[in-house]
């Protein structure tokens, strides 16, 4: 993704099904200028339901860091554990 600059931006990936026996380790790192507004969402079922696979995956772990100008204000890592559910 380019940098943000002095405008707003809405970055919306499309959805990730972890399937059986997916393993993701994925980073997304997002440059925003000063000036700059950033809004992100990203939709992670918890497995494919139709197939029947719901919570059968192994390890999907996703990391989101936001830095305006170089300085870190975002970090978020996302784990999914399909061992504990609520």
């Amino acid at each position: 993704m380019r940098p943000v600059t002095n405008r707003r931006q809405v970055y919306l990936p499309g959805e990730l099904i972890p399937f059986r026996p997916a393993i993701l380790d994925q980073e997304t790192c997002l440059q925003v200028a000063a000036a700059g507004m950033l809004a992100i969402g990203e939709i992670v079922p918890s497995g494919r339901f139709a197939a029947g696979e719901p919570n059968l995956f192994t390890r999907p772990h996703h990391d989101v860091a936001a830095r305006p100008e170089g300085r870190l204000v975002l970090l978020e890592h996302a784990r999914l554990d399909p061992t504990h559910q609520l």
